[in-house]
């Protein structure tokens, strides 16, 4: 692919950060030397999530970005609300479920069956991206109990790609805003 449609197209996609770093990485000879997935990995793990996320919108399926602290957030109101079940299907119809910042913090023992309850729903069925600051080899400590996160690791990594990114942060890039 020629380089200007690619750009005009993550442009049209309003994936501003991706077309940005890519040009970046064209005027440096450094990035130039890189293979193709450690120049991948330089553009961003969030938003590459969100770019497959769009992708899938626009072939037709459907697909939901949340944060991890977030959907454990809902998930707790839910609970406490009598929803969980009715919160919990929804999770389990949407074709692509991204989930940002994953394993930052253990996992209470609510989250942890909560978690369980969305990888069974969705495992072989529906498609789940995860981004996590941390390798998934921490993962397991993360989730805390044994069992569960036997389980949990057991949907996720199964027929999982797994694409693990290197390089600095794209907020260190970014401009300051103005206070």
């Amino acid at each position: 692919m020629l380089k200007q449609p690619m750009i005009e197209k993550l442009l049209a996609m309003r994936l501003h950060g991706i077309a940005e770093s890519l040009k970046t990485q064209e005027q440096d000879p450094a990035a130039r030397e890189l293979s193709f997935l450690e120049r991948l990995g330089l553009l961003g793990k969030s938003y590459l999530a969100c770019a497959l996320a769009q992708k899938a919108c626009r072939d037709g399926y459907s697909a939901f970005y949340t944060r991890a602290a977030a959907l454990c957030r809902d998930l707790a109101i839910a609970r406490a609300d009598g929803s969980l079940r009715s919160l919990l299907a929804r999770l389990s119809r949407i074709d692509v479920l991204v989930i940002d910042d994953w394993a930052m913090a253990p996992l209470s023992e609510p989250e942890r069956r909560d978690f369980w309850e969305i990888c069974e729903d969705r495992y072989q069925v529906r498609s789940t991206i995860l981004t996590s600051q941390l390798p998934v080899s921490r993962w397991h400590e993360q989730i805390g109990d044994p069992t569960l996160a036997d389980g949990i690791l057991d949907r996720l990594v199964h027929n999982a790609h797994r694409i693990e990114m290197k390089g600095d942060s794209m907020r260190k890039n970014r401009p300051k805003a103005n206070s």
